[in-house]
């Protein structure tokens, strides 16, 4: 085989990976003032809407908008590897949440891109939300009226449940991340946002370059020791299971053991320093 052909062969894959890029970089994002009505204030950015499908298993079926947000780097040319905000919950909006931490950031701003993305469900994308009594009226209320004010909410709701768990918007993320040609990214996640951040990078490990967990919620760590890897629909199929009150003390009993045995055993962690 000749130097050209052998060439040929040894490029053409980098080739197809660079045209692959190159196509999924379709989101355009216009000039637009992020704003929120929980947050004060509001920052320039960059707006658009990128479409996808609300069951991922019908592609060509009901499609979410997602609100997506990029605030520039100062820098002319910044690092490829933006910085995606994860806000806590489940249901804040991530831009509500990046308005209230925005001057704790600017420093990353310096270097690269911060992207926002409102998580299906909440914000601005296509949020389910339901208008329910005060906290203080649904407290004592019996099982019966919760289960009658669960099924009014469910019946008013603009999307399916279903299809709003955290494993279908991680694939939400990397769309996200394609669209606007990025390569590879870093992540911050806050509460919640720290289990979104391990759902991407179990699924996409080669697209992180760095990931901030900041005060990893304990629930979401124990359910991770319990069912394993904490798999969203194990966890919904022991939440249905747990009815009898025999059940739910056992429950609560494999619960506060695992607890005590967190609490009990020191924590190793490895990690490496590196200069930026």
């Amino acid at each position: 085989m000749s130097l050209r052909a052998l060439a040929a062969l040894t490029l053409a894959p980098l080739a197809f990976c660079g045209a692959f890029e190159a196509h999924a970089a379709s989101l355009k994002p216009e000039p637009c003032r992020l704003q929120s009505e929980v947050a004060a204030g509001g920052v320039a950015a960059e707006c658009a809407w990128l479409s996808v499908p609300e069951n991922r298993e019908q592609p060509d079926g009901k499609q979410v908008q997602l609100h997506v947000a990029r605030i520039r780097s100062l820098r002319l040319e910044p690092a490829g590897d933006p910085l995606f905000v994860l806000s806590g919950g489940p249901g804040q909006a991530a831009s509500d949440f990046y308005l209230s931490i925005a001057p704790a950031l600017a420093r990353v701003r310096r270097d690269r891109d911060i992207v926002i993305v409102d998580q299906r469900g909440t914000g601005k994308s296509n949020r389910l939300d339901c208008t329910f009594p005060d906290e203080s009226d649904i407290t004592f209320t019996d099982p019966q009226q919760l289960r009658d004010l669960t099924r009014s909410c469910l019946a008013k709701l603009s999307g399916d449940p279903r299809y709003y768990t955290t494993s279908v918007a991680v694939r939400d993320l990397d769309d996200v991340r394609a669209a606007l040609g990025y390569q590879r990214l870093d992540l911050y996640g806050v509460s919640y946002g720290t289990r979104v951040a391990q759902h991407y990078m179990r699924r996409y490990p080669q697209r992180v370059r760095v990931a901030i967990l900041d005060a990893g919620r304990a629930d979401v760590v124990l359910q991770q020791i319990i069912f394993d890897e904490g798999d969203d629909a194990e966890i919904a199929s022991v939440a249905r299971r747990v009815k009898g009150d025999k059940t739910g003390q056992q429950f609560d009993r494999r619960v506060n053991r695992a607890s005590r045995y967190v609490h009990r055993l020191p924590v190793v962690v490895q990690f490496m320093l590196r200069r930026v």
